[in-house]
């Protein structure tokens, strides 16, 4: 069984790691908003930015770097010429999947394909849709 945790860009714009409580107010004000504690039974947590939030996938890399939801990955042993790929939700697989921009041979215009994300093999980490700017 996979460990559910979460990363999440606190507001002071720096990456924590851990488990996400939905609080109603800070333990010093009464501040609504999203938190992260690095433990279970942590006396604090971060105060977060929500559209950060991203879930663990249960996934590593080729180089043992764990695979989150909106990390950006190159993808190792393409058929075709891949770009921009991004692990995300896969409504229609029910699962964790990689959305890829593909340009297939004699082909100008890159065309969106889901792929499963089954392993992380074959893929190595290279930045997040938060702070990596898109490639071309």
């Amino acid at each position: 069984m996979r460990e559910i945790k979460f990363k999440a860009k606190t507001i002071g714009n720096e990456w924590v790691f851990g488990n996400v409580s939905h609080l109603k107010k800070d333990f010093s004000t009464a501040r609504k908003g999203h938190y992260i504690s690095n433990s279970a039974g942590a006396p604090f947590a971060f105060m977060v930015r929500p559209e950060t939030i991203c879930q663990f996938t249960g996934l590593q890399d080729k180089n043992g770097v764990e695979i989150y939801e909106g990390d950006k990955v190159k993808v190792i042993n393409k058929p075709y010429n891949v770009k921009n790929s991004v692990v995300v939700w896969g409504k229609k697989s029910n699962g964790w999947s990689l959305k890829c921009e593909v340009i297939k041979e004699n082909s100008y215009d890159p065309e969106i394909k889901y792929y499963g994300l089954e392993s992380g093999k074959s893929l190595e980490v290279i930045g997040s849709i938060h702070t990596t700017p898109r490639t071309t």
